[in-house]
C-alpha cells in the first residue's frame, strides 16, 4: 500500500487547516471572546486504491500547544512518536522521537527565521554526533510555507557526513489560502531522470478540512486516492479576546465547527 506523505508535511496540512479556522477573537471590537470550538486530535487516511487504512493523532497541553503527534507504525523503525516541549512564553523548544517504550531515539532543534517562523528542523540520534536528517523551509508573503527541503546524512567509515538523499517539496495554495497541490521532488537522482510526484486536496463546499487526496505520477496519472477523515476534541481559545499566536507547523489553536 502506498503510505501518506512524511510526517512533517501532515503537520503542515493540519496547522493550515486550523489557522484558516481560527476562532473569532471578537471581530476587531475589543470584546472578549471565548466561544467554544474545535481542535484536531485524529486524521484517518482510507486508501480507496490498494486499500489500507493510516491514522495519524495529535495530543495537547493546556496553552493549546502540540504536545505530541504519531504517525502510522512504521515496521522496522525504533520511532513510535513525536513530543515537543515549549520554553514559559510558548516559544517552540525542542522534540524528541520517542520509542515504544517511551524512550528518545533522536533530538529535534528548531531554528527561527527573523519573523519567528521554523526555518530548519535538525533530528540528531541519541549517541550520535551528527544531524541525520534536516528539514529547510521557505514560505511565502502571507507566512505558509512555499517550499520544504528534506535532507537525509550518513556517517561514512572515514568520519565525514554525506548527503545521502535530498527531497524538496512544493506547496500551492487556493484563494482561501488552503492547500491546493504538493509537488514532490527527488533531487538525489541525476536531473534527466527526476520524476515529480503531485498530491491535490479537494475540499467539501465551505470547509477548510480537506476530505480527498490524490497522488498522481510523472506522467499526471492517478496512482492513489484517499478518502480523509478528522475528528476532534471541544477546546477554549482566545481567552480574554487574546488571539493565540500561530506557528505553521505545531500551533493548532482550534476549528470552528
Amino acid at each position: 500500500m502506498n503510505s501518506m506523505p512524511k510526517k512533517s508535511f501532515v503537520l503542515i496540512l493540519l496547522a493550515s487547516l486550523s489557522a484558516l479556522s481560527a476562532c473569532d477573537s471578537g471581530g476587531g471590537s475589543g470584546e472578549s471572546s471565548d466561544s467554544d470550538s474545535r481542535r484536531v486530535v485524529k486524521m484517518t487516511a482510507t486508501n480507496t486504491t490498494a486499500g489500507g487504512v493510516d491514522v495519524f493523532t495529535f495530543e495537547y497541553d493546556d496553552a493549546g500547544n502540540l504536545k505530541a503527534f504519531t504517525p502510522p507504525p512504521n515496521a522496522g523503525s525504533e520511532y513510535l512518536k513525536e513530543s515537543y516541549q515549549y520554553s514559559s512564553n510558548q516559544t517552540l523548544q525542542s522534540g524528541r522521537e520517542l520509542n515504544a517504550s517511551g524512550q528518545a531515539v533522536s533530538s529535534i532543534r528548531y531554528r527561527f527565521n527573523p519573523v519567528d517562523l521554523v526555518n530548519v528542523i535538525a533530528y540528531q540520534a541519541e549517541g550520535e554526533s551528527y544531524e541525520h536528517l534536516r528539514i529547510d523551509y521557505e514560505y511565502n508573503s502571507t507566512g505558509r510555507v512555499s517550499q520544504e527541503r528534506q535532507s537525509n546524512f550518513t556517517l561514512l567509515a572515514s568520519g565525514q557526513v554525506q548527503k545521502s538523499s535530498e527531497t524538496t517539496l512544493a506547496y500551492s495554495y487556493d484563494t482561501y489560502g488552503r492547500i491546493e497541490t504538493v509537488s514532490e521532488l527527488d533531487n538525489t537522482k541525476p536531473e534527466g531522470e527526476r520524476e515529480t510526484k503531485v498530491r491535490s486536496y479537494q475540499y467539501p463546499q465551505s470547509s477548510f478540512a480537506p476530505n480527498k487526496m490524490l497522488e498522481y505520477d510523472a506522467s499526471e496519472a492517478v496512482v492513489a486516492e484517499y478518502r480523509l477523515a478528522f475528528e476532534y476534541e471541544e477546546a477554549r481559545c482566545n481567552v480574554d479576546g487574546v488571539q493565540l499566536p500561530q506557528k505553521p507547523q505545531w500551533r493548532f489553536v482550534c476549528l470552528e465547527n
